[in-house]
């Protein structure tokens, strides 16, 4: 017994101090007066995410005027480059949600797919690769809210 539990603790202690790759290449610069979110995804239209709503009213994925923040993706160097190609457009759509309009529809029975579906998001973005790398994987996001 005393044997398994020294096995699971070392276990547990070599397979947790491995590091994850993550890529941070790709940036978004919020110059708006509101709080965004952004969801980025290889496909233009269906299942676009797994992730629900909440997750992009997190203290982490929430983005706020005047800062940029790191869109980030699994992977080495090369990470950004493998989602694009694996895009059956070949392209990478960068959708940006107002944060208090996310909170808003939480606890509806909407998911973050059915908002991207009813155009709730305030901009998409499309690039290419070839588009971002001229842009220097950074997107400006510009909105000015509407007067009523």
């Amino acid at each position: 017994m005393k044997r398994n539990l020294i096995l699971i603790l070392f276990l547990s202690l070599v397979c947790g101090c491995y590091d994850v790759i993550v890529n941070h290449d790709l940036k978004i610069k919020n110059n708006s007066k509101m709080k965004i979110s952004v969801l980025y995804s290889k496909v233009k239209q269906g299942k676009i995410t797994e992730n629900n709503i909440a997750f992009y009213i997190t203290d982490r994925n929430i983005i706020s005027p005047d800062s940029v923040y790191d869109i980030t993706t699994l992977g080495g160097q090369d990470a950004w480059h493998e989602v694009i190609e694996d895009s059956p457009d070949k392209k990478l759509f960068i959708y940006v949600f107002n944060t208090d309009s996310l909170i808003k529809y939480n606890s509806t029975q909407y998911s973050i797919n059915d908002l991207v579906y009813l155009n709730k998001y305030l901009k998409r973005y499309e690039y290419t690769e070839r588009q971002l790398i001229d842009d220097n994987w950074k997107i400006n996001f510009n909105y000015k809210t509407p007067i009523n």
